[in-house]
């Protein structure tokens, strides 16, 4: 019967002590993890806001060029083709539309000078301004379209404490 005992004690001495060593372990790779998170948090945090405003291509609300503009959204292809598409027809339809401006200009001013006017010529203005709009806007909304595109598709990640553990969210 003491053998038996003794068997059990000296099997005993050989373990490792019962949880100190995996808790203090457990604690450190878990303050390892919340701070790799919370750094990866932060530097997702400070991405480039882009916006456009007109004719105007703002990054994080700073005023800069078409190049620069382009060589952010670049990374992300479909959003690159849907604001180049956008700003084409934006830029066509602009043109169309100075085009009938100018013939109803000439064509008011023509008849204010106490000239002869001419219809036809007023008409075809009148239809190249319209469709210069029909044109040009849904071209500006698609650039728009497009930079919400970029602004959604970056990753995003956000760590929450919660009474009963700890939230990792990441959108993409």
């Amino acid at each position: 019967m003491n053998t038996t005992k003794t068997t059990n004690q000296q099997s005993n001495k050989n373990q490792p002590a019962p949880c100190l060593f995996s808790r203090l372990l457990m604690k450190k790779i878990l303050f390892f993890v919340v701070l790799s998170f919370a750094t990866i948090s932060t530097l997702s945090a400070q991405q480039q806001k882009l916006s456009v405003k007109g004719y105007n291509y703002m990054v994080d609300e700073k005023s800069t060029d078409l190049e620069s503009f382009r060589s952010l959204v670049k990374d992300n292809p479909d959003a690159l083709e849907m604001f180049n598409t956008g700003r084409t027809m934006s830029i066509t339809g602009m043109v169309i539309g100075s085009i009938g401006g100018f013939c109803v200009g000439a064509d008011l001013g023509t008849r204010v000078g106490g000239g002869k006017g001419n219809v036809g010529l007023l008409i075809d203005g009148g239809v190249a301004i319209g469709l210069g709009a029909a044109v040009g806007l849904p071209g500006e909304a698609k650039m728009r379209k497009a930079v919400e595109l970029y602004n959604d598709t970056k990753l995003a990640w956000d760590i929450k404490l919660k009474w009963n553990g700890i939230l990792l969210s990441c959108n993409f």
